[in-house]
């Protein structure tokens, strides 16, 4: 079904919007994932450099 608006009318604007706030929020959760993944990427990363370098033993 398709319905034709004007284009002032409070339905497309609420929807252009929505797809807009839609847009954004999805924008966000991707840039969240990603600095979370390098995140753990440079954890592990900083771990392995730990696991590898020998700390002097001091008696």
């Amino acid at each position: 079904m398709i319905y034709f608006f004007e284009p002032s009318s409070n339905i497309v604007k609420l929807l252009l919007k929505r797809k807009r706030t839609e847009t954004i929020f999805s924008e966000q959760i991707v840039k969240k994932d990603y600095i979370r993944r390098n995140y753990q990427e440079i954890r592990f990363l900083r771990d392995q450099e730990v696991a590898n370098t020998q700390l002097p033993i001091s008696d």
